[in-house]
């Protein structure tokens, strides 16, 4: 019996089989860089060639893992509104346009730009312009694909892949709600989550453009140029259990087409969605956050890395979002991240003061960790990455030292000084993966000895389940 003559169902229920995760969970603990999100094996994308009908119906599949990837865009727009808009001088009124939406949206953007012009400081923002334009012509474009076609609920993740787009120089606490590129961002995420509900999303980009497209301030970008190496972090964000999952009304509603940009979500800023949603991390009830933030090995050259002030990361804001912290948080009102109980961070030889995860800990159930390299990377290897500025033995100093700093709250005795106190870690569940790599199993044996009975015990290697919250008698250590 010939395969084409099957039905639709069987055939969907047979190229089902076909599918594997996406690029960016297998290769989530990898370093971080624009292939991470790539992959040479693609069964669905060659049935969907083989004819019209196999594409038809494998089309559901293929949009399974989306992935929204930004190019550095050209500085003439081919719309004819952000032509005028960004090419005639600032003064001037865009053309009118037949969809409202592209009228509101470029109206903004000629406001912006007003604004910018007459700011102390323009030269960056004047640059960012045509990124703001492209992002909102690839999203209504993509969103319009997908919603024609019926695809929106067969949207699992969605992935944001941009290179280095912005001219940024530093990300104060306060800038979501002062710089444009910031409201853009939001105004994005609103309208993704308005045609699509995903379980998962990831955002692959430079530090400084990650802290842009997820709303998180504080960003210290100033040491950038000692990371030489640290081109690229990775932020994944789930939703394990989608049921309770409700847009602002209530409900999702699937919308199409350029004209379902929201206008309001552009016009009104400062707060314009409540104060609670500038950022990603609270536009849904994400259960589980993974941070991966690539090598530091470059500052290892430096010769003073330890008197630097840390690397362009989001892990201090991301952290004060967990743990509420208010000079994060400022005026928010009730718990940023209540639905999370999962988080997962990884990196390359880190310095152990880059690590503050004693506040999150009384937030979370489950912490997995993994700060060496692969052995099969090649990294420590390499005499381009590893110059003969660098030495090794300070990296694995600071990669012991950080464990002890990440253990040091969940150890058997620490647990029975903290107990009944409101900084009591909840983690029933730790997860080191560094414990796999032979060379390093016996070190990180002895430094996990104090995660023992009668609170923990290890399951497997590397993975310590609590028995316990508090041992049997801890009034005195």
């Amino acid at each position: 019996m010939p395969i084409d003559s099957l039905p639709e169902e069987l055939l969907l229920s047979i190229f089902s089989h076909f599918d594997t995760s996406s690029p960016s969970e297998l290769k989530s603990r990898q370093e971080p860089s624009l292939n991470l999100t790539q992959s040479d094996v693609h069964p669905l994308k060659d049935i969907s060639l083989v004819s019209h009908r196999w594409r038809r119906i494998v089309l559901s599949l293929l949009f399974r893992y989306t992935r929204f990837h930004l190019k550095t865009p050209t500085n003439r727009p081919s719309c004819s509104l952000c032509t005028s808009t960004f090419l005639l001088p600032s003064d001037h009124e865009p053309v009118v346009h037949t969809s409202e939406s592209a009228r509101f949206f470029h109206a903004r953007i000629n406001q912006e730009s007003k604004t910018w012009y007459h700011s102390d400081d323009t030269a960056p923002a004047i640059q960012d312009l045509p990124w703001i334009n492209y992002v909102y012509h690839a999203l209504t474009s993509l969103l319009s694909f997908i919603s024609n076609r019926g695809l929106a609920l067969h949207v699992y993740s969605f992935a944001v892949c941009s290179p280095r787009l912005l001219h940024l120089a530093q990300l104060g606490h306060g800038l979501a709600e002062e710089d444009p590129r910031y409201r853009v961002t939001t105004a994005f995420w609103r309208e993704v989550f308005e045609v699509l509900v995903p379980s998962r999303v990831v955002v692959l980009a430079p530090p400084g453009d990650l802290a842009v497209w997820t709303g998180l301030g504080g960003v210290a970008l100033e040491t950038t140029w000692a990371y030489t190496d640290m081109e690229y972090h990775l932020l994944e964000l789930m939703v394990e259990d989608d049921d309770t999952v409700e847009g602002d009304g209530g409900d999702v509603v699937a919308r199409t087409g350029e004209e379902s940009f929201d206008e309001r979500g552009v016009l009104r800023h400062n707060g314009a969605y409540g104060s609670d949603k500038t950022t990603i991390l609270r536009m849904r009830p994400w259960t589980h956050l993974s941070l991966n933030e690539g090598s530091f090995l470059g500052a290892y050259a430096t010769g003073e890395y330890m008197q630097q002030e840390g690397p362009p990361s989001a892990l201090a804001a991301i952290c004060g979002h967990i743990s509420q912290d208010p000079h994060i948080r400022k005026n928010v009102s009730g718990p940023d991240m209540p639905s999370l109980h999962s988080f997962t961070y990884t990196a390359i030889l880190p310095f152990a003061s880059h690590f503050h995860f004693h506040p999150i800990l009384p937030h979370i159930t489950s912490l997995d960790i993994k700060l060496a390299p692969d052995p099969d990377s090649g990294i420590l290897h390499d005499p381009a990455r590893v110059s003969k500025a660098v030495q090794l033995g300070d990296c694995w100093r600071e990669f012991f030292a950080s464990y002890e700093s990440i253990t040091t709250p969940l150890r058997t005795a620490q647990l029975g000084v903290s107990a009944g106190k409101a900084s009591a870690p909840t983690v029933t569940r730790f997860v080191c993966r560094d414990v796999s790599i032979p060379g390093l199993t016996l070190e990180l044996d002895d430094e996990f000895t104090p995660l023992c009975l009668p609170c923990w015990a290890e399951v497997e290697p590397g993975v310590f389940e609590r028995v316990a919250m508090v041992p049997p008698v801890y009034h005195e250590w």
